[in-house]
């Protein structure tokens, strides 16, 4: 029996194409002990407590005149990938107005803008935030979003409008389009 069961779940990984490991580009991507390698912060803390799926995470809390953000140069293998899937898994701790994530290419290694060409990815991944923060983690993602074939570099925000609001954000991804990682809901034998 452990042979066949072996054997169907083998047939059925290869049948289908899933890869073990998802490449994703985001380095840092669950905060599990910092937050290390992000930039840019205003408003954001090391949480060590929220996480998902284990402890740690990036807390923004923005105030009534400022937003909440951080952001992350990420690198793009050559050549770059013609479409990227990414996506963040948020927790509302005090409800506001919108949490985002979005990607700013750029033809620049070190993701500058002065001399670069910028692209946005469209559509920015935003939501309301005002629903109940007793919902639990949600997430908010892009997929199959068109990359510039010049792009050497990719800009990653989390973002948290004023507020005054507070959001955890965890588990950052944004890699090749395909490879976002697959989450087995259930399995059963009889």
């Amino acid at each position: 029996m452990r042979v066949a069961i072996k054997w169907v779940t083998g047939f059925l990984l290869a049948a289908t194409g899933v890869t073990a490991v998802a490449q994703n580009y985001v380095a840092n991507p669950n905060f599990d002990s910092d937050l290390s390698v992000w930039s840019s912060l205003q408003n954001a803390t090391w949480d060590s407590a929220d996480g998902s799926p284990a402890a740690g995470s990036m807390d923004l809390a923005s105030t009534a005149n400022s937003v909440a953000q951080g952001a992350q140069c990420v690198p793009i293998p050559q050549p770059p990938p013609a479409n990227v899937d990414f996506y963040a898994r948020m927790y509302v701790k005090t409800p506001g107005n919108f949490a985002a994530i979005f990607a700013v290419a750029s033809d620049l290694a070190n993701c500058s803008t002065s001399n670069g060409t910028v692209i946005n990815l469209n559509p920015a991944v935003s939501t309301p935030v005002s629903g109940n923060p007793a919902s639990g983690w949600v997430e908010i993602s892009a997929t199959n979003q068109p990359l510039p074939n010049t792009t050497q570099a990719v800009v990653i925000n989390l973002q948290v409008s004023a507020g005054p609001q507070e959001v955890v954000f965890d588990h950052v991804f944004f890699g090749a389009t395909g490879t976002l990682p697959v989450r087995l809901q259930s399995f059963g034998v009889e």
